[in-house]
C-alpha cells in the first residue's frame, strides 16, 4: 500500500501527512546527506524522498502556538497562524508525494492514497467524536445537545467549515458556549483538499503529457482567487466567512503545492552543484533565508490580531511565504542549525502526536472550564494540559498506531472498516444526543424578531387613561422629590427589555395567569432599550447587529404602551451597559458624557413608549452575573457596569417622579453584593450562564416582581 522505496528512512505507510500528522515525514526531492541530486524518472520527476526530522518539529511548533492561542496566552495573539502552517505543510506534502509516485509509475494509485488518509484520520475522529457525545449528554443540558448532534455530524462528514458558516458560529467567539468542536473546520477544509487534489493532480498532468505546466497554472490561477476570496469576504465585525471559508483557505495549501512542484523540477541539491559557485551565498542562502522566515513568523505569531484588516489577506500570504521558506531551509542540503533545532527529540514527539493534541485540547478546553471544575488559572491550565496530553497519548498508542500498522485491516477488511466505522460513530452522536430538546427562544431569536408573551387573562376592558401630556420640561438629572405620589393600580402590566427579560417573561406571563392578571412582553434579545450602536469597545466596530437593534427598538416602542394597553411597563435590559456610537460619537460606558448621553436616550425611549397615556415606566435594577456552570466565575467589570447603571435608572426616576419608578431586584437576586450566589431562596435561578432565568428561576422572579409591583402600587 505504499510506495517502495529501498532509500526511504521510514516505512512506506508513513507517507501521507495530515494536519498535524501524528508521523515523521518522508518529505525532500533530493537526499538528506546533499551528495546527488534524487533520481528522475517519468517526464523528469523524482521518484524518491529522504526523511527530514525537522518537519516534524515546524509541525510541533504549528500545534503548540494553536493550542496556546486557544488557552488564552495573551503573549502569543497570533497563534492561529499555526493552522497556516499546517496548511503549506499539507499542500507541499501531498504535492510531493503525488509527484514522486508519477515520476516512478507514471501514475497515481487514488484507492490506496485513500485508504491510507482514512486510516490516518478517522480512528482519532471517530473517538474524539463519541467522546464528545456521551460527554455533552451527561453534562450539558438537553438544549444544546441539538448543536452538539449536528456539529458532530457535519464534522464527521468533514464539511463542518461550511456548517459553522451557514450557522453563523463564529470562531472568533471563544467563549465556553462555544461548540466542543469549532477546531475541526480545519480538519474538513484538509479533508477537501485530499479528496478533490490528487483528482485534480491526475487530470492536469495527463493533459499535459507529464507536464507540470497545467499544474502550475492552475496553482497560481486558484492561489490568486482564494486571496481575492479571502479580501472580499472579509468583515472586520466577524471575520469568520473569510476564516472559515475552503474558497478563501486554498491559497495556503495551494501555495504550498507550488513550492512541491518548484523543488521537484529544480532540487535545492542540483541548484547548488550547476549554478551556484561554492561560496557564502551558496552555502548560507537557504539557511538566511530560512532564518528571515522563522523570524516572520515569530513576529506574525506575537502580534497578529485575528481580527485584523491588514491579516485578511496579506498578512497570511505573508505568513506562508515564511513557512515556503523555512521549508526551504530544512530540505537543503547539508547541515543547518534551523534544521537542528526544529529536530531537538521533544519537538520531535509533539509533532509525530499532534494530529492528536489538536483534535483533543479544544473539546476539553469547553467542557473543562471554570463552571465545570471550580477551577482557576494555573491550576485549571494544568488540569487541561493533563487530559489533552494523556488523551492524546493513550489514543495514539493504543488505538491509532495499532490499527495504522497492523495487518488486519488490510484488503477487503481495510475497505469495509471506513464505513463501518462511520455507521458506529454516527449511532454514538445520534443516540447519545437523543433527548435535544430547542433552544430557548431568547438564545436564538435574531434581532430583527420580536419575542412576544401572553398571560391568558384578557385585556381589562378599562383601558388605561390616554393623555396628551406636555412636553417633559424635567430634567434628567437627580433632584429629590418631596412629593407624595397617590396609589396607583399596576393594572396591564408591558414587559420589554433584551434576552434577560425574554428568560423571565414566560415565568411572569404564567404568574399573571394563575393570579388572574393581565400580562405581555415584547422583548428584543441582543438589544438595548436605548438608541445607539453598542460597541464592544474603543477603537470597534459595533456589533453586527446593532444597527437591527437600534431601527428595530425605535419602530417597536412608538406608541408601544398605547398599543398594548398597558398601565405598568418593566424595563428589564442590560445592554445599555456598552459602550455606544451615538449620532456618530463614541461614548465610553462609565464615563460623565456616557452618563448624559444615556439619560437622554432613556428619556426619549420614555416618551415613545408611553407616548398617548399616563402609564408608569419601572425600571429594574438588574443583578450582576452570578457564577455558572457553563461561564465559571462572574466578572468585575460586568458587576461594576451592572452597578452604574443602576445608579444611572435610580438618578432618571429621582428626577421624573411623576410617570417613572425603580425597582430593586438587584438586592432579591444578589442579596450578598458581587459576588452573587449561585444560589437563593434554596435555588440557582440563573444557572446556564449566570444571566438568563431558569424555567424555576423565572417563576421565582415573577413571584418577587409581581410583590415588588403591588407595594410600588400601594
Amino acid at each position: 500500500m505504499g510506495i517502495d522505496n529501498e532509500h526511504e528512512s521510514s516505512p512506506p505507510d508513513r507517507e501521507y501527512p495530515v494536519l498535524g500528522d501524528p508521523l515523521p515525514l518522508p518529505v525532500t526531492t533530493q537526499p538528506v546527506d546533499g551528495s546527488e541530486p534524487a533520481e528522475r524518472g517519468t517526464a523528469g520527476l523524482p521518484t524518491r524522498f529522504g526523511h527530514i526530522p525537522a518537519l516534524d518539529g515546524l509541525r510541533a511548533v504549528a500545534v503548540l502556538t494553536v493550542l496556546a492561542y486557544h488557552f488564552g496566552a495573551g503573549w502569543l495573539p497570533g497563534g492561529f497562524l499555526g493552522v497556516d502552517t499546517f496548511f503549506v505543510l499539507s499542500g507541499y506534502l501531498i504535492t510531493s508525494l503525488l509527484l514522486v509516485e508519477w515520476g516512478r509509475s507514471g501514475t497515481t494509485d487514488l484507492g490506496a492514497f485513500w485508504v491510507r488518509r482514512a486510516r490516518r484520520l478517522l480512528p482519532a475522529l471517530f473517538l474524539v467524536l463519541a467522546v464528545v457525545a456521551i460527554w455533552a449528554a451527561i453534562a450539558w443540558p438537553a438544549d444544546r445537545l441539538g448543536s452538539v448532534r449536528s456539529d458532530s455530524l457535519w464534522t464527521l462528514f468533514y464539511g463542518a467549515n461550511w456548517h459553522f458558516i451557514f450557522t453563523e458560529q463564529s470562531y472568533f467567539d471563544l467563549v465556553s458556549a462555544a461548540s466542543p468542536l469549532r477546531h475541526a473546520w480545519s480538519l474538513a477544509i484538509e479533508e477537501q483538499f485530499y479528496l478533490v487534489w490528487p483528482l485534480i493532480f491526475i487530470g492536469l498532468v495527463r493533459l499535459g503529457r507529464g507536464s507540470t505546466r497545467w499544474l502550475v497554472g492552475l496553482s497560481v490561477v486558484g492561489t490568486v482567487a482564494s486571496i481575492w476570496a479571502m479580501a472580499a469576504y472579509f468583515d472586520e465585525g466577524d471575520p469568520s466567512r473569510a476564516y472559515y471559508g475552503t474558497d478563501s483557505r486554498a491559497h495556503g495549501l495551494l501555495i504550498g503545492a507550488l513550492l512541491a512542484v518548484a523543488l521537484a523540477r529544480y532540487p535545492l541539491g542540483r541548484l547548488r552543484a550547476r549554478h551556484a559557485p561554492p561560496g557564502v551565498v551558496s552555502r548560507y542562502g537557504p539557511l538566511g533565508i530560512g532564518v528571515v522566515g522563522a523570524a516572520v513568523m515569530g513576529v506574525l505569531f506575537a502580534t497578529a490580531g485575528d481580527r485584523s484588516a491588514w491579516l485578511y489577506p496579506w498578512g497570511f500570504v505573508v505568513f506562508e511565504l515564511a513557512v515556503v521558506a523555512v521549508i526551504v531551509a530544512i530540505n537543503a542540503p547539508g547541515p543547518s542549525p534551523l534544521a537542528a533545532v526544529l529536530s531537538w527529540r521533544p519537538l520531535r514527539w509533539v509533532g509525530a502526536v499532534s494530529y492528536g493534541l489538536y483534535l483533543w485540547h479544544w473539546p476539553v478546553l469547553v467542557f473543562l472550564n471554570e463552571g465545570s471544575t471550580r477551577l482557576e488559572g494555573f491550576s485549571l491550565f494544568l488540569l487541561r494540559l493533563g487530559v489533552t496530553v494523556g488523551a492524546t497519548v493513550a489514543s495514539y498508542y493504543l488505538l491509532e498506531q495499532p490499527i495504522r500498522h497492523g495487518r488486519w485491516l488490510h484488503g477487503w477488511k481495510g475497505w469495509a472498516a471506513a464505513p463501518v466505522g462511520f455507521a458506529l460513530a454516527a449511532s454514538v452522536i445520534v443516540v447519545s444526543t437523543r433527548d435535544a430538546e430547542p433552544p430557548p427562544d431568547f438564545l436564538v431569536a435574531n434581532p430583527e424578531e420580536v419575542l412576544t408573551f401572553e398571560s391568558d387573562v384578557p385585556i381589562p376592558t378599562t383601558a388605561p387613561p390616554t393623555t396628551t401630556p406636555p412636553e417633559s420640561t424635567e430634567s434628567t438629572d437627580a433632584v429629590p422629590s418631596t412629593t407624595t405620589l397617590p396609589p396607583r393600580d399596576i393594572g396591564r402590566v408591558l414587559m420589554i427589555g433584551d434576552s434577560i427579560a425574554a428568560s423571565v417573561a414566560p415565568g411572569m406571563a404564567q404568574f399573571a395567569t394563575n393570579s388572574g392578571q393581565s400580562f405581555t412582553a415584547s422583548t428584543l434579545p441582543g438589544c438595548s432599550q436605548i438608541t445607539g450602536l453598542a460597541t464592544p469597545g474603543p477603537g470597534q466596530e459595533p456589533f453586527p447587529w446593532a444597527q437591527p437593534c437600534e431601527t428595530e427598538t425605535i419602530r417597536l416602542q412608538s406608541g408601544l404602551a398605547a398599543s398594548k394597553q398597558a398601565s405598568t411597563v418593566l424595563w428589564m435590559s442590560s445592554w445599555e451597559t456598552s459602550d455606544r456610537l451615538v449620532d456618530g460619537t463614541f461614548y465610553e460606558f462609565g464615563t460623565p458624557e456616557a452618563d448624559d448621553v444615556i439619560l437622554r436616550l432613556i428619556d426619549e425611549a420614555k416618551q415613545r413608549i408611553l407616548q398617548g397615556t399616563d402609564s408608569l415606566l419601572v425600571l429594574v435594577q438588574q443583578p450582576p452575573n452570578a457564577w455558572s456552570q457553563m461561564i465559571g466565575p462572574p466578572d468585575d467589570l460586568n458587576a461594576e457596569r451592572m452597578a452604574h447603571i443602576n445608579e444611572l435608572y435610580e438618578r432618571y426616576a429621582a428626577a421624573h417622579p411623576i410617570d417613572t419608578r425603580v425597582l430593586d431586584l438587584a438586592s432579591i437576586v444578589c442579596p450578598t453584593g458581587h459576588p452573587c450566589p449561585e444560589q437563593v431562596e434554596g435555588l440557582a435561578p440563573r444557572p446556564r450562564d449566570g444571566a438568563h432565568y431558569s424555567e424555576e428561576g423565572a417563576s421565582w422572579v415573577a413571584a418577587k416582581l409581581y410583590e415588588q409591583l403591588q407595594v410600588m402600587a400601594t
